[in-house]
């Protein structure tokens, strides 16, 4: 699993325990406007979750740093995260 998808299965997982409900709707966009809307939801045998890309666009086939997340929960519940790579070619942190 790649840096980034590592990053958002955790917050997914955070998201799902604290309440959020599934679906939930994920909108990410980055600084060179490529954007990528997907949803996650319990798969058909329950045993997971199960991603479905809505739309998505990319620009030059890449997502450059920092890109911005927003979540939406079938409750109703928001939530935003950012991820930048530090110090040029450093690894990607989570900023919030």
């Amino acid at each position: 699993m790649d840096q980034v998808t590592n990053i958002i299965a955790n917050a997914v997982t955070h998201l799902i325990d604290n309440d959020f409900g599934l679906p939930i709707h994920v909108f990410s966009t980055s600084s060179n406007g490529s954007i990528i809307l997907c949803r996650y939801e319990k798969s058909p045998a329950h045993t997971g979750l199960e991603i479905e890309v809505l739309y998505e666009n990319f620009r030059d086939d890449v997502f450059l740093s920092p890109i911005n997340f927003m979540f939406i929960g079938a409750s109703g519940k928001t939530a935003r995260m950012v991820i930048e790579r530090v110090a040029g070619d450093g690894p990607l942190q989570y900023l919030s």
